[in-house]
């Protein structure tokens, strides 16, 4: 995923992967996720240059927000089936997807 935001937006992506520290797995905190971050600015022959401006757009950002989500749950959804999973990701809003129910609060604790 962090490639594919690199050569879309052409701009560095920070990927980290937060894992519970020991302690907290002897809780029962299971809180394994990922961060991506980048900045706002396109990257190009080792200097920043020009703000990326498409994520401000009210039209265009919302399809690109709408095209990184897509992608992430492509990208999630081939690793869940290479490793025998059969949960998916979908993308896409419960009233998109013609679910009616609220969304589900975070389960587990913050550390």
């Amino acid at each position: 995923m962090s490639l594919w935001l690199v050569k879309r937006f052409q701009t560095p992506v920070d990927a980290t992967v937060h894992c519970p520290v020991e302690e907290q797995s002897a809780q029962g905190i299971k809180n394994v996720y990922a961060q991506l971050m980048f900045p706002t600015r396109r990257f190009e022959k080792n200097e920043f240059k020009e703000k990326l401006r498409i994520l401000d757009d009210i039209v265009r950002g919302r399809q690109e927000i709408s095209l990184i989500r897509q992608t992430w749950a492509s990208f999630a959804n081939a690793a869940l089936k290479k490793a025998g999973v059969e949960a998916r990701i979908n993308h896409r809003s419960l009233k998109d997807q013609g679910i009616e129910r609220q969304p589900q609060r975070r389960r587990t604790k913050s550390p």
